[in-house]
């Protein structure tokens, strides 16, 4: 007869309270952590949490969730890894180098910004919170604020109902200072 932690990979996985989950997320440094309940809220919901930005499987054994705890240790890591991703584009960005692809998102502390050929849209996290400002497009190679052309007519979303979040009239950008252009 076979031992049924032999024939079930899954009853050898070792678990851990989501508390203490929680509490090691939280130890570190840099790390966003929300307060105990959103993650036993969302574990109820969703069946998972959200723990430094990967989903983490939960279940709940009696009164308590638990997670198992290999994928928190690879949750941890995956987080220390997208804040030192962060962090490096930060510094790349104040010594005025853009890291990134054409039309891939770079995140910094501060917010980011999405590179779009010649230029930039960049934003602060804080203002789009307050919703000052969406952002502003600058020149990647002299660092000027863009002119922006709206050319195109308005969505149907903002026709209809006022407003689509967006600047669905934006048709072009261009630099007073090299002259670069991009057609949108």
């Amino acid at each position: 007869m076979t031992d049924p932690a032999r024939r079930n990979p899954v009853a050898q996985e070792s678990y851990l309270p989501l508390r203490e989950a929680v509490r090691r997320l939280a130890a570190e440094p840099g790390a966003p952590a929300n307060a105990f309940e959103w993650y036993r809220r969302d574990a109820h919901k969703r069946g998972a949490v959200a723990l430094g930005g990967t989903d983490v499987p939960a279940i709940k054994q009696g009164r308590s969730w638990v997670v198992p705890t290999r994928a928190i240790n690879v949750a941890i890591a995956a987080a220390k890894r997208a804040r030192k991703r962060i962090g490096d584009a930060t510094q790349a960005y104040e010594k005025e180098v853009l890291v990134g692809e054409d039309g891939e998102t770079i995140h910094t502390t501060w917010g980011g910004y999405r590179r779009h050929g010649p230029f930039r849209n960049e934003w602060s996290d804080k203002d789009r919170y307050q919703q000052r400002s969406d952002g502003m497009w600058l020149c990647n190679s002299c660092n000027l604020p863009a002119l922006l052309q709206h050319e195109k007519p308005t969505c149907h979303r903002c026709e209809d109902w006022g407003g689509c979040g967006k600047d669905c009239t934006l048709s072009g950008v261009k630099c007073q200072g090299c002259g670069a252009q991009l057609r949108l």
